[in-house]
């Protein structure tokens, strides 16, 4: 009783059911109870009931149905196939300090491991030998065990091959739960999957395993002969059936990783009769929609088609592997398929299409799009005749499509199914950080990642996006047709619109990358085709490319190499933005003078971002289909416009920073500061990720060598400091900034290094004075006016070149005693002066005067009126004391 009802709870916790009703915790509070160890030590009972039910209630700890169900309900979309990394990532990059962090852990007790990562817990506890004598000896309940399994695969390679190499576990779950046979009691549409029969869950398990290296998925085919199975399910592929399309499904997407890494592509030539027969019967019988569409008729055209795709990425990498013909063959059945269901969309206005439609659509433009490219490489009039019919498809059908109702109902789900757009908070907020999830259910528990909701319609978008990039790329031909039907769309214009003005949602988010590789098609469409973009729109798309730069993850950052060049560092995409400046503040010649040196700063940020040789591997060379540990994160740092200036502050120590005006230095970080000129001025209104604060530190860091009294350099650093100027109502210098530990070191070495090199440089005083004013923090201003007084003599920047209106360090007065008292004993000593040190001299007349006027009872007020007239000068008494009344208001 008391297992079943922690079982229950559990799963109603991961399903958010809790979430707006407690306000602990429960899944944490469990866990730090050792609600795993109870679980785990009932497993060992000598009762098998106990044991089932303490499994069960494992299974709720472990396992997510809602990550589980998008999953599987995203297979078939673009980067389906690759797997998300579910681990508790080491905190340090270093691969020396994390061995060390491994040495450390293994002289920790097993709840102490518990604390820091749940599945490595349950490694550390011999869960995984546990699950195998409960499936191989006890006959408990399999599919309940292969979910724990699954979600262990899930953590990490490391665990994926304990599973592989757990003895007789994988060679059970083989024999028994995918078995060659299909049990008549599950072909007649009754029963339950059980020893003896096949398990799609089975198949599932054997797909993660497979992701996670070239190597599983090897052992899979030669010591498991995983194969077998899969042809036999895949076989079977027949709508009467519906008890076994779970396995027909799941074989195909097990078959298909297989083949992402090139292996078990000839059994594609040994199925092929099979397979034209499957593509006739979708041809004949599988509806896009109308009474006919069946959410599982198009889940077995999806998974089947994209075979037929991955076989073109390994005949692209190496014909010797596969022999193109009867792909071909087998591609213009698709064509076919694709065709009919354009022409059931173009006609359908009744209601919107079913989530499977979209997907299944998408997949066939992937299809053919993976053809085409495959096709313009052959000599043979298979090739010839299937580039012909997809020729005659995308006028015949394509085109038609593009001005239907359907599609316009399609795009404008665009804005409600955006992830980015969406201000729900994530599902991952109520996961623990020893065992995290992928938060498809969201938080209250009330609905999917919008993502996920079934009128999205990015897979087909994108499909069509990567389609007509393809045939303008690979056929040859020109339709101006094609692309303006969709770019006109005010749809489309309104979703674009909002990325780009409004503020987005995290990318952190593994569904959301199927609504990124629809943008970045997108732009490729853009960049091969910018004469049809309406005028209006190019400052719109010119901040979109800045945009989706900080929205692509680190496990598809293939997509900056290609990005960066042909949009942020194109000289004519980047001229697109010249309509946002406002007239008053355009200098057309300065801005030309810096799109002249795109392509070479490109090169340069290319090679600083690491990203130069990024690309997909080919099925050959691909060593495994899981996420990158923090594979979700963004590509790039947020701060990545920054890149060659933080790596040249970084290559320097204290000593030599001032020795480092070599010429070539000189020159990067001129055309630096040349593009963030350009992003500045350009896209002003594209919301970033770095504050105005932030971007100002980075700037600063230029003055940390002798490089600003480069004439260059200095001319660019107050181009660019005028630009943040506009907005310096959100300078806050008290604001956590990313990257820095702290400001207040950073200000200070700014200090030291003013007072050694700048000769009185005005650009850095002004740079200096940014945090003086009234409104920041008084701690910056004690640092200049009592630990660095030695740089009031130099900062000699006049009121009119400080960029910021005097008023904002004369107003408020200043109350803080210890600044008040310096501002005298500074005037008194002659450290501060009108001519030499126009603003400070300013600041500390005014704020002393106005202190001791409108404070005449206060003590400190009377205290220092007693120290102006001690020290015995006129001209200083005078000064303070006969304040005019009319600066007072200043």
């Amino acid at each position: 009783m008391g297992l079943n009802t922690i079982g229950n709870i559990l799963l109603k916790a991961k399903l958010g059911i809790y979430d707006n009703v407690l306000q602990q915790n429960i899944l944490k509070e469990l866990l730090d109870a050792g609600i795993f160890l109870l679980l785990r030590f009932s497993m060992d009972d000598l009762s098998p009931a106990v044991v089932f039910t303490a499994l069960s209630a494992m299974r709720n700890l472990l396992f997510s149905e809602p990550d589980e169900a998008s999953l599987d309900y995203y297979l078939g979309c673009e980067g389906s196939l690759q797997q998300p990394l579910l681990d508790v990532p080491y905190e340090d990059n270093d691969a020396k300090k994390i061995q060390e962090q491994k040495e450390q852990e293994a002289e920790l007790k097993d709840f102490e491991i518990i604390q820091l990562d749940v599945l490595r817990g349950a490694e550390r506890t011999n869960l995984i030998v546990r699950l195998g004598y409960i499936l191989d000896v006890l006959k408990g309940p399999p599919d309940v065990v292969v979910d724990v399994l699954l979600r262990i695969a899930r953590h990490s390679r490391v665990l994926a091959e304990t599973i592989v190499s757990c003895g007789g576990l994988l060679r059970t779950v083989r024999d028994q739960l995918l078995t060659s046979h299909v049990v008549s009691s599950l072909a007649a549409g009754f029963g339950q999957p059980g020893y003896g029969e096949p398990s799609s869950k089975a198949l599932r398990l054997m797909r993660v395993l497979a992701a996670h290296s070239r190597t599983i998925a090897n052992t899979l085919l030669d010591k498991f002969n995983i194969m077998e199975p899969v042809m036999t399910y895949v076989s079977m592929s027949s709508p009467e059936l519906p008890q076994i399309q779970g396995l027909v499904i799941h074989g195909y997407y097990l078959w298909q990783t297989l083949m992402s890494y090139g292996l078990a592509s000839q059994s594609i030539l040994d199925l092929f009769p099979i397979l034209m027969r499957q593509l006739h019967f979708h041809v004949q019988l599988t509806s896009a929609v109308g009474e006919e569409a069946t959410p599982s008729g198009h889940e077995l055209a999806t998974a089947l088609i994209g075979v037929i795709e991955k076989a073109c990425y390994i005949i692209s990498s190496d014909r010797n592997i596969l022999e193109p013909k009867p792909i071909f063959q087998l591609a213009k059945l698709v064509a076919d398929c694709l065709r009919k269901w354009l022409t059931q969309l173009s006609l359908y206005t009744s209601e919107k299409p079913l989530w499977s439609c979209t997907k299944m659509v998408g997949s066939a433009f992937n299809c053919l799009a993976a053809v085409a490219n495959c096709a313009k490489d052959q000599d043979s009039m298979e090739s010839k005749s299937i580039l012909e019919k997809i020729e005659n498809l995308t006028y015949d059908a394509v085109i038609p499509f593009l001005s239907s109702p359907c599609l316009q109902t399609l795009l404008e789900n665009l804005i409600p199914s955006s992830h980015f757009l969406n201000t729900e908070e994530a599902g991952t907020k109520r996961d623990p950080a020893n065992l995290p999830s992928l938060g498809a259910m969201q938080w209250g528990g009330e609905s999917l990642s919008p993502c996920l909701l079934p009128e999205a319609p990015h897979p087909l978008f994108s499909g069509l996006l990567r389609f007509i990039a393809t045939f303008y790329g690979v056929i040859g031909s020109s339709s101006n047709k094609l692309q303006s039907l969709l770019l006109d769309s005010v749809a489309l214009e309104r979703y674009i619109e909002a990325l780009v003005v409004k503020p987005l949602r995290s990318s952190n988010h593994w569904f959301c990358r199927q609504e990124v590789y629809m943008l970045h098609h997108l732009i490729a469409l853009i960049v091969l085709q910018p004469a049809l973009v309406p005028p209006k729109n190019k400052v719109m798309y010119s901040q979109l490319a800045l945009r989706l730069v900080d929205l692509i993850q680190a496990n598809d950052k293939h997509l900056i190499t290609s990005l960066l060049p042909s949009t942020v560092f194109s000289s004519e995409f980047m001229r697109w933005g010249m309509d946002s400046v406002p007239l008053e503040t355009k200098d057309n010649d300065l801005i030309e003078e810096c799109l002249k040196r795109l392509p070479v700063t490109g090169s340069l940020y290319l090679d600083m971002l690491g990203v130069r040789f990024s690309k997909v591997p080919s099925p050959s060379q691909r060593i495994s289909l899981t996420s990158l540990s923090k594979g979700t994160d963004p590509a790039l740092p947020v701060d990545w416009p920054f890149a060659p200036l933080l790596l040249f502050y970084g290559q320097y120590n204290a000593q030599n920073r001032s020795r480092c005006s070599e010429q070539h230095t000189i020159e990067m970080v001129t055309d630096t500061l040349k593009f963030l000129y350009l992003t500045e001025t350009l896209w002003p209104k594209s919301r970033r990720p770095l504050s105005v604060t932030a971007r100002w530190c980075r700037l600063a860091l230029v003055f940390l060598a002798d490089l600003f009294l480069d004439e260059n350099v200095s001319r660019y650093l107050k181009k660019n400091l005028d630009q943040l100027l506009l907005q310096r109502t959100k300078l806050d210098f008290s604001e956590k900034i990313p990257g820095l530990s702290s400001f207040y070191d950073l200000y200070g070495e700014l200090l030291l290094q003013f007072a050694a090199v700048s000769y009185g440089d005005e650009l850095f005083g002004a740079f200096l004075l940014l945090p003086l004013q009234q409104r920041q923090d008084p701690q910056l201003r004690r640092m200049v006016w009592g630990e660095n007084a030695v740089v009031l003599r130099s900062l000699s920047t006049p009121i009119c070149k400080v960029g910021v209106p005097l008023e904002e360090y004369l107003e408020p007065c200043e109350r803080d005693t210890s600044l008040l008292s310096a501002y005298v004993v500074s005037i008194a000593r002659g450290h501060v002066n009108e001519r030499r040190c126009p603003v400070l001299y300013r600041v500390a007349v005014h704020h002393v005067a106005t202190f001791t006027s409108l404070h005449k009872d206060h003590p400190f007020a009377i205290s220092l009126q007693k120290q102006i007239y001690n020290l015995g000068n006129k001209k200083i008494q005078d000064l303070f004391l006969k304040y005019p009344a009319s600066l007072q208001q200043t």
